[in-house]
């Protein structure tokens, strides 16, 4: 019944929605407790698995606690209540959290969706393993460094010319890996139309030296290609343009899941940007403090 279900929401078109409740279902076996699996139930797991990656829907992140359903005995338990949405839900509404509350009457404990958008104050400069792959980047960013202009301190300095190297990054990142998948795929068929000259008549010096060269750049185009694929996910693999928002949907996702928002002090949960900064600060200042100071 549940996968009949699951089916008629795959026919739906609507993307800016979420589905709530209780699946009855559970994606990996750490999302139960105490319980036995037989190949039915594994079944169950890897369709229920396939019907969030063919439609694409976003498991966001929960709060609070590991599992939802209690056991009446206490025995049993397991995450079978989740919030599901599409990655056009989170272009409007980006940060979403689900907190799991305590279980009173049923067996089941209650989700309450969380999302707002807080200012965490200006975005971190963070540059991509894969750009140091290229041959063109040092030179590059040498360059574009050089040639800025500005006026000041040396810390006002450093963050203006920090400032505008980022927007040429960006451009820049778009020109040289923006479409690595097709050109992959086009210097893969120019190579394939050589070989296939090579059979019916041995290529000239000018062809086996064009076949080098596309060799080569094949080789440095496989790289960009894994790179990518380990910044988003095994979804990317399905699309293949780098250029689609689905590609960039995974990034900026991941992102947005890995991200602290709130962190739970004397039991109680703490969202407001300014307390959580100064405990995240305290934290790491209290870890990293000599034992001896």
């Amino acid at each position: 019944m549940r996968e009949e279900v699951w089916e008629r929401r795959r026919e739906q078109n609507t993307k800016t929605w979420c589905v709530v409740g209780d699946f009855n279902s559970i994606r990996s076996l750490g999302e139960r407790r105490n319980a036995k699996f037989d190949a039915n139930h594994r079944r169950e797991m890897r369709r229920f698995n396939e019907f969030i990656e063919n439609k694409e829907l976003v498991d966001i992140p929960m709060v609070g606690r590991k599992y939802t359903w209690y056991k009446p005995n206490g025995l049993v338990n397991s995450r079978i209540d989740r919030i599901l949405v599409f990655r056009e839900w989170l272009d409007k509404w980006p940060d979403n959290r689900y907190y799991v509350l305590d279980s009173s009457v049923s067996d089941h404990c209650a989700l309450v969706l969380k999302t707002k958008t807080m200012d965490w104050g200006p975005n971190t400069f963070r540059s991509l393993g894969i750009w140091q792959k290229d041959n063109t980047f040092k030179t590059f960013i040498r360059d574009r460094w050089g040639s800025y202009e500005v006026q000041g301190s040396r810390i006002f300095i450093f963050k203006e010319k920090l400032k505008m190297l980022k927007a040429y990054i960006k451009v820049w990142n778009i020109e040289v890996f923006g479409n690595v998948f097709q050109e992959g795929e086009e210097i893969q068929k120019r190579i394939q139309k050589l070989d296939t000259k090579d059979d019916e008549s041995e290529l000239d010096e000018v062809g086996r030296e064009e076949r080098k060269l596309l060799l080569t750049k094949l080789s440095r185009n496989s790289l960009s290609q894994e790179a990518l694929l380990q910044e988003g996910s095994s979804q990317v693999l399905k699309h293949r343009d780098s250029n689609s928002k689905y590609f960039y949907s995974v990034i900026k996702w991941r992102s947005v899941r890995n991200g602290l928002r709130e962190i739970k002090e004397e039991g109680q949960w703490v969202e407001e940007h300014g307390t959580v900064k100064e405990k995240v600060r305290d934290f790491f200042k209290e870890r990293f403090r000599g034992e001896d100071s």
